[in-house]
């Protein structure tokens, strides 16, 4: 998956445009936690990369978006919605941690956000020997 899908489905799964309110940067940052190795093997921190997204490791920049959600909710105050139901900070906060949390559940394998450099020096991850 390219860059601009992998923007529209962050964008659209966290809702960026909804309170707390995510900026293109928050997007980027997200999908920084997401790349993986493009097809010719080229790793993301390296020149001449093609960014690069599976659908699942799209789930570590759906947990990220949900954490930083989160944390922006540090300072604000109650919440009217548009149902006219009010909701708290700290109870809109633990729902986006609980999404955050599902999301990191529904990553395949042993994918977590690594350093790439780490990953592409090591003999072993996770006790299973790479060649």
């Amino acid at each position: 998956m390219d860059r601009t899908a992998a923007e529209l489905a962050v964008k659209a799964e966290v809702s960026w445009q909804d309170e707390p309110v995510f900026s293109e940067s928050d997007i980027a940052h997200c999908l920084s936690h997401a790349a993986v190795p493009d097809i010719t093997g080229i790793y993301p921190d390296e020149d001449d990369y093609i960014e690069t997204y599976t659908r699942n490791t799209l789930n570590a920049a759906y947990a990220t978006a949900m954490r930083m959600k989160a944390n922006k909710l540090g300072a604000a105050k109650d919440v009217t919605t548009v149902a006219g139901d009010s909701q708290s900070p700290d109870l809109r906060r633990r729902f986006f941690l609980d999404q955050a949390n599902d999301y990191e559940s529904r990553l395949h394998g042993s994918f977590r956000s690594y350093p790439w450099a780490r990953l592409r020096d090591a003999t072993q991850f996770d006790g299973v020997t790479v060649n």
